[in-house]
This record gives structure tokens, sequence and C-alpha cells, in this order.
């Protein structure tokens, strides 16, 4: 069964990068704002569809994301979330304000919201609540961390080509805490950057997932036209095979 976590975990793998610090300029301010589409592949097959839209205004972002289970998956077997995260970018990063995601699928739907303050989560609701278990951590300790679809926004948003790789994030998606690194870029021409990356899981895991704790993928971006770059694919190795992410349009 395709879960909530299984769903954010595989996007987050595929999408997420760092909200690491850098010198604003109205040329990066304007780049935050976007909507795109990504196909999610799993073993070479269509798994899900994803929509993301951010807009901006100052410093203040807002961002909202859809996926649903699409091509052969989708015909026998419907799952999804809905999410919405808002919060600031400065020099010193991106800041989570809070974080809403609503996931279903033929047998359970799932509510979160968290609130944050200046170090990290400060409230969570969950409708139905967590049933707890020996791993979990507690949300109010994950100090230093972004929600899901915020890291999501920071990897998605076009960038100068400097800022692609070599970035850290750390995340909570309300019950497990991960890491994204993004190391040294390598060289895949002109018309691309790669950016090889690691996941690791950090705390609220399963003890016999926290076996393999860290998962290797890669970040494709690609220039537009304004001098900026974006990211164009990612591709990653999980525990049910190489999950692929595509982003159905060119960069314009």
């Amino acid at each position: 069964m395709l879960r909530r976590a299984s769903i954010l975990a595989l996007a987050a793998l595929l999408s997420t990068a760092s909200g690491a610090s850098y010198a604003e300029t109205p040329a990066k301010r304007a780049a935050v704002s976007f909507a795109a589409v990504f196909d999610i592949y799993l073993g070479g097959l269509k798994l899900a569809e994803m929509r993301v839209d951010a807009s901006r205004q100052g410093t203040d972002y807002d961002a909202e994301a859809d996926l649903i289970t699409a091509g052969a998956l989708g015909v026998f077997y419907t799952a999804g979330f809905e999410a919405r995260a808002q919060g600031s970018v400065a020099a010193k990063g991106w800041q989570s304000a809070s974080f809403a995601a609503d996931s279903y699928d033929s047998n359970k739907r799932q509510s979160l919201e968290m609130r944050y303050g200046a170090r990290g989560p400060s409230v969570l609701t969950a409708k139905p609540p967590f049933k707890p278990k020996p791993w979990q951590v507690d949300p109010m300790a994950q100090t230093g961390t972004v929600d899901p679809l915020t890291g999501a926004v920071a990897a998605l948003s076009a960038q100068p080509r400097e800022r692609l790789c070599q970035r850290t994030v750390e995340i909570f998606d309300g019950r497990r805490r991960y890491r994204i690194e993004l190391g040294k870029p390598e060289a895949a021409g002109e018309a691309e950057v790669l950016c090889p990356a690691v996941y690791e899981r950090i705390g609220g895991f399963k003890p016999k997932k926290m076996k393999e704790p860290t998962f290797p993928f890669r970040m494709w971006f690609a220039p537009r036209a304004d001098g900026l770059w974006e990211i164009s694919r990612a591709a990653g190795d999980t525990p049910f095979g190489t999950a692929t992410m595509v982003k159905r349009t060119p960069p314009s």
C-alpha cells in the first residue's frame, strides 16, 4: 500500500534540496514563483503525478502541492496528498511558518498541521492522532528543520548555477526526520548540471529501516532563458526500485 509516509518520502528524496543562505537579489527573489508538473516513475512504471505551485511577496512565500497515483497503478489504486506551506526566505535561509497536509487512500485519510517557531516545530496536530511508537521522536525537539514542501520549493525554484549543489537541509515531516545532502557538481555538459546527493534517515523510523539509513540519488538542472537554472529531472534508488521524477515541460 502506498501510504502517506511513502508518498512524502519519495517526493522528498527526489525533489528536496537546501535552504542554504545566499545574498538576495531581485532576480533571485522573483525566481521563487513557479508552477510545474512532474511525473514520478518507479522501476520504469509511472507511479504518480505531482503539481507544485509557489509564489512570493517580499520575503514571504506560499506553496501548494498535490500528488495522485497515475499510470497503471492509478487504474487499480488511488492515493495521494495535498499540502500547503508558508514561510519566509532571508539571508540566513528558508524558514517554515506553517505546514498542512491531507493524505488519503481507499482505506484511510490522515491530516497533519504543523506550526513553527524560531527554532523549529512548535505545534503539531494530527487527525486521527498518530499511534505511539517506541521509535518515535519528539516533534518539538526537531530544531533547525523545515517541512517537506518548503524543502521541495527550495530545490525546484530556479537559482544561479553556482548555488545548485553542495547544500544540506534537515527535514521533519511530522513523524520522521531526515537529511538531504547535495555534493560537489559533476560534469554533465554545458546544457546540464548534475548534483549527486544522499538521503539520510535520522529518527522516527522503524529500527529495521535504520539498518540502511542512506540512499544516494541524483539531480539534473538545466538553464533557463533568464540565465537561472532549474531542476529538469531526478533519480534515486529506493527499497522498491529506481525512482525517477521528470518535469513534464522543459525549463522556460
